[in-house]
């Protein structure tokens, strides 16, 4: 499920999290082939898990170079989410996304 650091990030900016106990969902290719963007963090564990399991994809995915837990504290990456969220946004408002 959803980290509770996250939750409580989400919530300090106002979103609520009415279900945060679901599982984690398994990524399968018709769930590439649908997304306009695909957002990954931390290239160095994503990109050979999307080169091993989903040959061809990797290449398609915008890195974020946001360390998990196991590099970086929650005070430090949720910070750095917020940022790269909020300039996707404004990216996204200024441009014609396709």
């Amino acid at each position: 499920p959803i980290s509770t650091d996250a939750v409580k990030g989400l919530q300090a900016r106002g979103i609520d999290v009415k279900n945060n106990t679901r599982s984690p969902i398994q990524l399968q290719e018709h769930d590439l082939a649908q997304a306009d963007l695909i957002i990954a963090l931390k290239e160095a564990e994503h990109r050979p898990y999307l080169e091993k399991r989903f040959p061809g994809w990797a290449e398609r995915v915008e890195y974020w170079h946001i360390h998990d837990l196991d590099g970086a504290s929650a005070d430090e990456a949720l910070p750095e989410l917020e940022r790269e969220v909020r300039a996707l946004i404004q990216r996204l408002a200024t441009e014609e996304f396709l």
